[in-house]
């Protein structure tokens, strides 16, 4: 009798294991330590696009600029790349700008991946690796967005779903404080940034 139950305690663990394992592994949650640029400057970039043009953050400023690392190796970049598109058709015509900055990735791979996914904004070499430093950046896809004034008002870390990127604009046009967010939902930054 006793070892019955040993074996349906030691059955019902593993099956409860895996269950609690199969949530959290369907979910994209990805922790990360919050961004200390949060509330300041954004790091300035001067950059090549794929087709050569010289891009600034600097010829970019008065206007909301999105800023999203990512790589054609990336999975989670690919499952992200139509909603980038389709919200930058939504918004370009409002001012905004969306720069895609390639990491630790070849041009040509870059070229590739934005001609599969039919991606119309610009998209930037990051030789070195050095602007995805000056952000912080840990791993890709990351997406920061910077107010009009050039201040880091929200962080994304993970992939941006369909309206994501249209609820982050959405709370900041109402006063929010910077917003982090970390896989699958959001978080205002503490009030100190």
């Amino acid at each position: 009798m006793v070892r019955l139950s040993a074996v349906t305690f030691a059955v019902a663990a593993l099956v409860g294991l895996t269950v609690v394992y199969g949530r959290l592994s369907s979910r994209q949650v990805t922790m990360a330590a919050a961004s200390p640029l949060l509330g300041k400057p954004a790091p300035a970039f001067a950059l090549r696009a794929l087709d050569g043009q010289p891009i600034t953050s600097r010829s970019l400023e008065g206007n909301v600029l999105v800023v999203n690392f990512w790589a054609s190796w990336c999975v989670a970049c690919r499952e992200e790349a139509t909603n980038l598109e389709s919200f930058y058709q939504r918004w370009s015509g409002t001012g905004l700008h969306l720069v895609g900055i390639v990491y630790a990735d070849s041009a040509s791979d870059a070229r590739a991946f934005d001609t599969e996914y039919k991606i119309t904004f610009p998209s930037v070499m990051d030789p070195g690796g050095a602007t995805a430093l000056d952000y912080g950046v840990t791993g890709v896809p990351e997406t920061f967005v910077i107010s009009p004034s050039g201040t880091v008002v929200a962080h994304l870390v993970g992939a941006v779903g369909p309206t994501t990127l249209d609820s982050v604009l959405t709370q900041l046009s109402g006063g929010s404080r910077p917003i982090e967010r970390q896989g699958p939902g959001f978080r205002q930054a503490p009030s100190g940034r």
